[in-house]
């Protein structure tokens, strides 16, 4: 039976205080937690010195013909599964010397997925029918809902996407929201569940390692990349080295650039604090800032690109100067610079 997911959330804490490190934590049923074990992988070193990011209507022969070592792309053309990438269409873009992350969103439902039902909305709200596990929408962007991400229900959910990921012959996954323990452990997130932020982050630390624990172990994939995107705060509350000692890179948003807008100094160097841990255990970052606002690469935009790029390779990461409007459309094509 599934407990309602408020108070699934105070079984958390009283189960919580008897774990130690976040290889211990997970959840049986519904939203109930309790302790299991994931099996340590460490991972395989994510490398290269140039990436693109695009979600919508990437194509593999356009990709291969480009210089990007590494691809961040969605399993499918337009994010439904009959739009899903071929396996020989992956394929070509390993001949073509490249790395394939699917990007998968595992701390939000995205409504346009296989896997979502539309009866679990009334409105832009969760309806009586939906799972204890969906939570408020974004309001920053439509269609995508919170998870309760310690749901056994919807881990299952996700450890079948990455079979379908797996199955396709993507080298790794590229994990969105990540960072959605810091929603969850927010008391003015206008939910019902409220969690304790370290309590948050040791969640979500487990189900990162779950997850490589199921490809890597589970599906015979030892190599197979995990590269969250925006968790670096979580190695904060990584006591044991558990999350650092799994992934095998990061993927960061708006490091230097918030958009066209500077990201004020101490922000970006407390952050930078945090990756350089990853970057100093060799493992690659992979910097998204949205600085190109479509004029050309001249003037203002073409100084803030390069701005970007060279603050990027001398901290030692990957940069990808992406369009200032986020849509991740197309690949961003710039001459000389990325390419």
């Amino acid at each position: 039976m599934k407990l309602p997911c408020i108070l699934a959330a105070s079984a958390a804490l009283s189960l919580l205080a008897g774990c130690h490190g976040g290889a211990d934590i997970n959840i049986s049923t519904g939203c109930s937690p309790t302790s299991v074990t994931s099996a340590a992988t460490v991972g395989t070193p994510l490398t290269g010195t140039s990436f693109a990011y695009q979600l919508q209507g990437a194509d593999p022969s356009a990709i291969a013909a480009t210089h990007f070592q590494v691809m961040v792309m969605d399993y499918s053309a337009d994010g439904t599964a009959a739009g899903a990438y071929t396996a020989q269409q992956i394929a070509s873009l390993h001949h073509a010397g490249k790395l394939a992350l699917a990007y998968v969103s595992i701390g939000e439902a995205e409504s346009y997925r296989y896997y979502f039902s539309p009866s679990w909305l009334t409105g832009n709200a969760p309806s009586a029918s939906a799972p204890c596990w969906l939570g408020h929408v974004n309001p920053d962007w439509p269609g995508n809902f919170a998870a309760r991400y310690w749901s056994e229900d919807w881990q299952q959910l996700i450890l079948k996407y990455m079979d379908k990921v797996v199955a396709q012959g993507f080298d790794g996954v590229y994990l969105d929201k990540v960072d959605e323990f810091q929603y969850w452990s927010d008391p003015n997130n206008g939910d019902t569940t409220e969690l304790a932020p370290a309590d948050a982050a040791r969640y979500m630390i487990a189900f990162v390692r779950r997850i490589a624990d199921h490809v890597r172990n589970g599906s015979g994939k030892p190599g197979f990349l995990i590269v969250p995107q925006n968790g670096e705060d979580l190695l904060s509350y990584d006591a044991d080295g558990a999350f650092l000692q799994t992934v095998s890179g990061l993927g960061v948003e708006d490091l230097f650039y918030d958009a066209t807008v500077p990201v004020a100094a101490d922000e970006t160097a407390f952050r930078e604090s945090l990756l350089d841990r990853v970057a100093n255990a060799g493992r690659g970052i992979l910097v998204t800032d949205y600085v190109d606002d479509g004029s050309g690469y001249a003037g203002a935009n073409k100084a803030r690109i390069d701005d970007f790029i060279a603050k990027t390779r001398a901290a030692g990461y990957i940069p990808y100067a992406a369009r200032s409007d986020r849509a991740l459309d197309s690949l961003n094509i710039i001459p000389g610079v990325q390419e």
